[in-house]
């Protein structure tokens, strides 16, 4: 049988073998967690810069959302689940919007351990929500959950049902004072051919807003509906939860979830 090794026993050399594979393992967590913090400060300063110019897809990769979607778009949903799981989409959709707003910037605070957290802050101007009526309250009311000091801003614009285009007529509106110096979030659930979208901006623009400063928020939007909105106002951001396949023959969104409005208020 070989001596011990330099003279130690075979439980000493035991002890600082697991001893060196600890230190060893010790070190590689310190890396991971290092390099764990550096890509998640990277990914909280260039979140914007990953996206689209013109639309974000939050809910592209999200299980949730997909279950919760499942449920909206159901034909055979009762109207007091239809509410309930719309309601939540709405608020993941509130809070992922603020997040986005012009004003938004990094911010750093110590945790309860003493750590540090880079992360995100509250808009450093005044935030102005704009709903189009009627559906566009249901997005509203979460909105106000995510951004309680923003101001209210409101806008009747409907479509032309005798229209083959479904054009989008404006039969009234209502904006805040000040809402020139705004981050403004256009409210509505659904985002078809674009026409009511465009025809808000373009009120926004004659109240003096900027357009980079207008997001436009939405649980379901249509590829007519981003590409029409992104040429007429190239530099508004649409936020959405879902972009569905197109639009049909009578400019609804397939495979969509109806008639948001009436589904939400039983009409």
């Amino acid at each position: 049988m070989a001596p011990p090794l330099g003279g130690l026993s075979l439980s000493r050399l035991s002890r600082l073998s697991r001893l060196s594979r600890l230190s060893r393992l010790s070190r590689l967590s310190l890396n991971m967690s290092d390099t764990s913090s550096k890509r998640s400060r990277a990914a909280t300063e260039s979140a914007h810069d990953q996206e689209d110019a013109h639309h974000v897809n939050v809910g592209a990769h999200c299980l949730g959302v997909t279950r919760l979607l499942t449920v909206v778009r159901d034909a055979r949903s009762p109207r007091a689940a239809y509410v309930r799981a719309m309601s939540r989409l709405c608020a993941r959709l509130a809070d992922e919007t603020a997040a986005r707003l012009p004003s938004v910037s990094a911010a750093t605070v110590t945790t309860p351990t003493g750590a540090t957290y880079r992360g995100l802050g509250a808009p450093a101007a005044p935030v102005c929500l704009v709903s189009i009526l009627r559906s566009g309250d249901i997005v509203l009311d979460a909105m106000l959950g995510a951004l309680p000091d923003a101001v209210v801003g409101k806008v009747l614009i409907q479509r032309d049902e005798r229209d083959p285009e479904k054009r989008a007529v404006l039969h009234w509106h209502k904006l805040p004072a000040g809402v020139a110096s705004c981050d403004v979030v256009v409210c509505d659930p659904m985002l078809a051919t674009g026409g009511s979208a465009r025809a808000c901006v373009a009120e926004l623009l004659k109240a003096r807003c900027d357009e980079s400063r207008v997001l436009f928020a939405c649980v379901v939007a249509a590829p007519e509906g981003l590409a029409a909105l992104s040429l007429a106002h190239p530099r508004v951001r649409v936020v959405t939860l879902a972009v569905d396949d197109g639009l049909n023959p009578d400019k609804f969104i397939v495979p969509g979830l109806g008639d948001a409005g009436d589904r939400w208020f039983g009409t």
